[in-house]
């Protein structure tokens, strides 16, 4: 199953973010270690 996600280490411009919710793919900002903000399509994003 492909799951499309774009993921950055400073937050998105808001652009990018209508870019990513109007393509359906998930946008994850501030990524560092175990912590990240996400943006977009958060149902993407499973945490088991």
């Amino acid at each position: 199953m492909e799951t499309p996600v774009v993921a950055s280490l400073t937050s998105p411009t808001e652009r990018a973010i209508q870019i990513a919710r109007d393509a359906g793919i998930a946008l994850v900002g501030y990524t560092r270690g175990r912590y990240l903000s996400v943006y977009t399509c958060p149902e993407r994003l499973a945490s088991e």
